[in-house]
């Protein structure tokens, strides 16, 4: 058997390629450069939102099941977490929902607007969700 040094692995080096050009510096609203403006954010959302309803009753289903066990905060994030688990795992779905990490902050906040006595729940940080309000 012999032993070749052709090939990509061996090629001398090649140029390095161009570095992408910088990101624009962040806004005064914390968000990086070249994001969607929050309005198209919220029309994202909305339209998943009126897509697939299951993941937000999914979504205080299992958020109150935790308060019912007793947690005061925890985590928007743990229960979208549950929710793919669920969907993935536990019932098989036939459905593969395409959850977009984006989608939590909006999540938490319907969540605690439509169940008020749970307000704070959630630990909630500065989000595109809060740059527009709910109709």
């Amino acid at each position: 058997m012999t032993h070749t040094t052709a090939g990509p692995l061996f090629d001398p080096p090649r140029e390095p390629p161009t570095p992408p050009p910088p990101r624009p510096p962040a806004d005064a609203t914390g968000g990086g450069g070249g994001e969607e403006p929050p309005d198209e954010g919220r029309a994202h959302f909305e339209r998943f939102h009126a897509a697939d309803p299951i993941v937000y009753e999914l979504f205080c289903r299992f958020t109150l099941e935790a308060i019912r066990r007793g947690r005061e905060r925890f985590g928007a994030r743990l229960v979208w977490e549950r929710i793919r688990w669920h969907t993935r795992i536990e019932i098989d779905s036939e459905d593969d929902y395409q959850m977009n990490d984006h989608y939590v902050p909006w999540y938490a906040r319907l969540f605690m607007e439509d169940h008020p006595e749970h307000e704070g729940i959630f630990e909630t940080r500065h989000a595109k969700a809060d740059e527009c309000p709910r109709d």
